[in-house]
């Protein structure tokens, strides 16, 4: 790789210029959201801390990120997070079966974990579109955005994510 070229540049139009967050408070407003992210896509609670460090160390080699906006930058962070799941899991060639334990998700809303660990029945890239859209609560525009997709084909991918999921609840009070 070229080492004047960074994997994670940052396009002009997307920085702002008011004063930028630091790396530590990146760390702590963000840092629930990416391990969470790293959850959903590894299930193996090392693999996935490894991921979370990778992610964050690629936001300190990167750091015109952090003159983002606060939603650019944790948009930019699951990105590369979800990013370094999909290396890791194509290079130790794993599938998703395990389920999420309860314990390692840590945040505390309407979505049980019983319903992140089904995540793991979807294919990748719906799975991608799914968890941004209905636990990280981003707009089909800002999805797109994140996994390099049109918005019609994560409309697409939500709706097959959608019908996928359907017939695994029981009582349908998801859709």
């Amino acid at each position: 790789m070229d080492a004047s070229v960074n994997e994670y540049a940052v396009p002009e139009e997307e920085t702002r210029t008011s004063e930028a967050m630091s790396f530590e408070e990146a760390v702590r407003a963000y840092g629930d959201a990416v391990t969470r992210a790293c959850l959903v896509h590894l299930t193996d609670r090392s693999c996935a801390e490894d991921c979370w460090q990778e992610t964050f160390l690629a936001l300190y080699r990167t750091p015109k990120v952090l003159c983002r906006s606060p939603r650019a930058v944790r948009a930019w962070l699951l990105r590369v997070a979800m990013n370094k799941c999909a290396d890791e899991n194509r290079r130790a060639g794993r599938t998703y079966t395990a389920e999420v334990p309860e314990a390692w998700l840590t945040k505390t809303d309407e979505y049980p974990a019983e319903l992140l660990s089904l995540l793991d029945t979807l294919p990748e890239k719906i799975r991608q579109c799914v968890y941004l859209y209905y636990y990280e609560q981003y707009p089909v525009a800002e999805v797109a955005r994140i996994t390099g997709s049109p918005e019609g084909t994560v409309k697409a991918r939500l709706k097959k994510g959608r019908e996928l999921l359907k017939g695994e609840l029981d009582d349908g009070c998801y859709e």
